[in-house]
């Protein structure tokens, strides 16, 4: 019999509990069992108090820049010279923490966390936080592979996205990395899930693909995961569509797109609702669903902390 418990994980700088709210109490009103982690990085004492109040599992990390973006990863290809001279991973890891925008140094401390606390867990999910709530437990069905990525709006394809995603590649990578990918649909990184063995290969793999980066500026994070799941990882990557398993990623998905059931839930296209909801706050009629809940008010407090993730 296994008895080893699932893991929900993310990363967290700066919020307040107000803000958290609605990820926390939404996990908690399903059927998930598990551990609810939060890395966190300058939370303020009642925002901490308040997150264990709720059960939360916190692991402090350090990160060296006043805000998201970080200063010295505009030194980035002066700096990765260093991977000419052999140098050891803690080493190697050290220089990610200190010059890495926040969105993508959490994945170096994501693989502190998982390897000290290696054989512990037996599915995990990799998750933003901010934007993102809870219809049902996340690991209510079987996953379909050791890693599975989930895929963004159809829409959503490399060589057809010159604001954010081709840009990134080509600064990240290169335009050749861009043209192998060209027609390939996006994959989010903001939403991950595996088993444990699964998950450390993938935060492994993601690590180490940083030294292959011409710029770690912007939107490194989200290049490297689509090379990672097209690429790299893909035979053991399982590639579920949006909307049709364990997550939706519905910024780029039209109101009249989704499938809405009683009381707004968002539907999968047998009817099941959708366990976990990304970037819903980019619809009005989602985030008043969510406030007519109760999940981002103070009236769920005292009922929600009484039971453990």
């Amino acid at each position: 019999m296994n008895n080893k418990a699932n893991l929900v994980l993310g990363a967290v700088r700066g919020y307040s509990f107000e803000q958290l709210r609605p990820f926390v109490i939404s996990l908690k009103r399903t059927k998930f069992h598990g551990d609810l982690v939060l890395l966190w990085n300058n939370l303020s004492p009642e925002t901490l108090a308040a997150l264990r109040d709720h059960g939360v599992i916190l692991v402090p990390f350090e990160y060296h820049a006043r805000g998201p973006l970080n200063f010295w990863s505009h030194f980035w290809p002066i700096i990765r010279l260093v991977e000419i001279f052999p140098i050891s991973n803690p080493r190697r890891h050290a220089i990610y923490k200190r010059i890495l925008n926040l969105t993508f140094v959490r994945y170096v401390h994501v693989l502190d966390f998982l390897e000290d606390n290696c054989n512990r867990y037996e599915r995990i999910l990799l998750t933003d936080v901010r934007d993102v709530v809870f219809q049902d437990d996340p690991f209510r069905d079987p996953l379909p592979g050791e890693i599975t990525a989930f895929l963004e709006s159809p829409k959503m394809k490399y060589g057809a996205e010159p604001l954010y995603n081709d840009p990134w590649m080509c600064q990240n990578y290169s335009k050749m990395k861009l043209r192998q990918l060209s027609g390939q649909r996006i994959s989010c990184c903001g939403t991950v899930m595996g088993t444990e063995k699964g998950l450390l290969e993938y935060v492994r793999a993601f690590v180490g693909e940083i030294r292959k980066l011409r710029s770690v500026a912007y939107g490194a994070d989200t290049s490297i995961h689509n090379v990672l799941v097209r690429d790299v990882l893909r035979k053991q990557t399982a590639l579920v569509e949006n909307l049709q398993g364990a997550v939706a990623t519905i910024a780029c998905n039209a109101s009249g797109e989704l499938q809405l059931g009683t009381g707004g839930v968002v539907l999968d296209p047998l009817g099941r609702s959708v366990p976990v909801l990304h970037q819903y706050d980019r619809h009005p009629e989602l985030v008043a669903r969510i406030s007519s809940l109760g999940l981002n008010s103070e009236a769920v407090d005292h009922e929600c902390s009484q039971t453990k993730v």
